[in-house]
């Protein structure tokens, strides 16, 4: 008996984890097992289903707008795998600007 599949663009899933070890823990196992790993936290399960797992931390920086939002969103763009330290540090440079003398 063949095992069908199927491809969807209609859907997708979301997981939201907490830090960054359940982040990556969820993502690597999706690929590990026959999945494939897009950018930003995307990835295809072993069906073809697309998911996004995404720290909390990252929805609440861009839930904030302006130049959280912005900072955040510009760091994800270059991950596989959302790294929450990352949006963190971006988020409080945006709270906490540090400005040079000139």
């Amino acid at each position: 008996m063949a095992v069908q599949s199927f491809r969807t663009t209609k859907h997708s899933l979301f997981r939201s984890t907490e830090a960054q070890e359940e982040t990556g823990g969820y993502l690597n196992a999706m690929v590990v097992n026959c999945g494939q790993g897009c950018a930003c936290g995307w990835c295809n399960d072993w069906w073809g289903l697309p998911w996004q797992i995404t720290p909390r931390v990252l929805t609440e920086a861009l839930a904030v707008g302006g130049k959280e939002a912005r900072r955040a969103f510009d760091a994800m763009m270059g991950m596989k795998i959302i790294d929450v330290a990352a949006i963190k540090d971006g988020a409080e440079r945006s709270m906490n600007p540090t400005f040079s003398a000139r």
